[in-house]
């Protein structure tokens, strides 16, 4: 039979206790390795800083020539005769036209409704009288001839 000597605890433990500060080790060091990647300055704004600021000024310049142009009286397309206006021009002179519009009946054809027979109601009527229970005739007597 193998008996433990004081050697292979010792031995055991010692390996154990290595093996847990190796972890520990590689775990911190992963952990500051980690860190320093992310937090590393590579002087200069970022990528996705640059990419915003070009954004941001693009909008603006969108901003600007959509508010122009949703305010200014011109041609849209002469050669087609369509023009651009103001859109509280363009809603009043809309309101104009509709308000001098006569009120017709609609041209669409709006298909009659499936007739639905009305529900049925319930007659509540008062209940029967009770009629008496019904009894079973009882065997027939024997006859005293019958009898032994």
């Amino acid at each position: 039979m193998h008996q433990l000597k004081s050697n292979d605890t010792t031995s055991r433990n010692g390996s154990a206790f290595w093996v847990a500060l190796f972890a520990l080790a590689v775990f911190l060091l992963g952990g500051l390795g980690i860190l320093f990647v992310t937090h590393l300055d590579r002087g200069g704004p970022p990528v996705d800083e640059q990419r915003n600021q070009a954004r941001l000024h693009t909008r603006q310049k969108l901003d600007v020539e959509d508010a122009r142009l949703l305010s200014a009286t011109e041609w849209a397309d002469k050669e087609k005769g369509l023009a651009r206006i103001p859109i509280q021009k363009a809603m009043d002179i809309a309101a104009v036209k509709l308000a001098a519009k006569a009120v017709e009946a609609s041209a669409v054809a709006v298909p009659t409704p499936t007739p639905v027979p009305p529900p049925v109601e319930e007659t509540k009527t008062a209940p029967a009288a009770e009629a008496p229970p019904q009894t079973v005739p009882a065997a027939p007597a024997p006859t005293p001839e019958a009898a032994p």
